[in-house]
């Protein structure tokens, strides 16, 4: 149960993460590489 919790906060978090580098990458003007695969990692 434990485990399982873990892995969708960690796959929550790398969204917001990846999110955040996305929006510090378009407000600093750097290239973002468009993938329609989000989830991967």
């Amino acid at each position: 149960m434990r485990g399982v919790f873990c892995m969708k906060m960690t796959k929550k978090e790398a969204q917001e993460i990846a999110k955040k580098i996305k929006e510090n990458s378009n407000k600093y003007g750097l290239p973002v590489k468009k993938k329609k695969n989000a989830s991967a990692t």
